[in-house]
């Protein structure tokens, strides 16, 4: 089930969309925070090695990232924010909603391994402020070559986003949006691991996050969730910060669920 949206029009904006900001990774000594998973039992030398050959990406709300750029493939992990991807087959044609992800998670690894060539354009558009890791394909294929713990921890990611594509389809078989809003917002505590205080979450989850993962405009999840508000089951708290989603400007609203059996029951 996929969701179309069209792009930018105006050329001036989506080239101020583009995400520009690279910068190298650095030292790998002092990168004991880049312990994604990708990169997990890795000799340090081989580490270093590649490591020497990644950038940081950092994209602010509403920019997005070519996943193929002058026939070079890059794999990320997503280390901060939250993106969407988007494919395109056909020049005359809009972006196809594909997929949401969340920090952890690999992007464009199908593309560079086994590259479609019926894909004509594949992107990520965040919708807060992100940071990734940017790894040439073909480096990292020669490296896990001589590496098996990389192609290890590849098909165990795969799996972990199986999984997730698994769950947002058995959201997207309910009847009705609300149903889907309910049940988006009961996955997105479960799997961020918010503690159960006095039946309040700890935790954000936003308008954003909850469109996102079900593809869904956030107009028209908003009124869903003020629905849910009346009944009691959650709660905005307030943000100044501003946020965008598809284009459209959100306000930094969170969300704390209240009542878990209220909001699964109905």
């Amino acid at each position: 089930m996929s969701e179309t949206f069209n792009e930018p029009k105006n050329s001036v904006v989506s080239k101020r969309r583009l995400a520009t900001i690279r910068e190298p990774v650095g030292e790998a000594a002092k990168l004991s925070d880049l312990s994604e998973k990708l990169l997990e039992d890795v000799d340090q030398t081989i580490l270093e090695s590649l490591l020497q050959h990644c950038r940081i990406c950092y994209l602010e709300p509403a920019q997005y990232l070519h996943l193929v750029r002058k026939h070079r493939r890059f794999i990320y992990v997503l280390r901060k924010g939250y993106v969407t991807v988007s494919l395109k087959t056909k020049e005359n044609e809009p972006a196809k909603f594909l997929a949401w992800r969340k920090p952890g998670q690999l992007l464009g690894e199908m593309e560079a391994l086994y590259p479609d060539t019926d894909t004509i354009s594949a992107r990520l558009k965040a919708t807060d402020k992100c940071e990734l890791l940017e790894i040439p394909s073909k480096i990292l294929i020669n490296i896990a070559d001589n590496t098996p713990a990389i192609y290890r921890n590849v098909c165990s990611l795969l799996i972990e986003k199986n999984f997730e594509h698994r769950r947002r389809a058995d959201v997207l078989k309910l009847r009705t949006p609300l149903d889907r809003v309910r049940a988006t917002l009961i996955h997105l505590r479960r799997e961020r691991g918010y503690e159960l205080d006095n039946k309040t979450i700890k935790g954000n989850i936003r308008p954003q996050d909850i469109a996102g993962f079900i593809g869904e405009d956030p107009d028209r999840v908003t009124p869903k969730l003020d629905m849910l508000v009346e009944e009691g089951s959650i709660e905005y708290i307030n943000s100044d910060e501003m946020r965008e989603f598809k284009g459209k400007r959100i306000e930094g609203k969170k969300i704390k669920i209240r009542n878990e059996k209220l909001l699964s029951e109905k």
